[in-house]
């Protein structure tokens, strides 16, 4: 796959399997994203006011937080789930993916910047890492 692709589904159904994420989208058809090659991710929050998008942190995300999923995988591909036709939300979404995979980094981290190559090289030699000891 190519580095810094930037894929937005607006899938029917998404579900988490034992490894990977299968999307069913109407423009796109069905995808694949394992697990296995995935180093972060999170969601972002639409503020309907400024259209700006917030993304919280891991402790303030519950199973209720509505917005997008997004994701990155180890080539820097960012792919983002919009959530409105799934009947889901981006929270409970992102408690499966924890759960599925539990060595991911999820929700916003204040110690390193995703644009940043070094660091986000960290982040995926990190990911690595804990993914060994599992």
């Amino acid at each position: 796959m190519e580095k810094n692709l930037n894929i937005t589904f607006k899938p029917e159904r998404v579900d988490f399997t034992e490894k990977c994420i299968r999307i069913v989208d109407s423009l796109m058809g069905k995808c694949r994203i394992p697990y296995g090659e995935l180093v972060l991710a999170g969601i972002r929050i639409p503020d309907r006011d400024s259209g700006a998008w917030f993304e919280p942190e891991i402790t303030d995300i519950t199973e209720e937080t509505d917005g997008e999923l997004y994701l990155y995988n180890s080539e820097n591909c960012h792919f983002r789930i919009r959530t409105e036709l799934t009947g889901r939300t981006a929270g409970s979404m992102i408690s499966e993916l924890s759960r599925r995979a539990p060595y991911i980094l999820i929700g916003k981290q204040i110690w390193f910047d995703r644009e940043d190559q070094e660091d986000f090289e960290e982040v995926g030699r990190m990911v690595k890492l804990m993914r060994g000891c599992g």
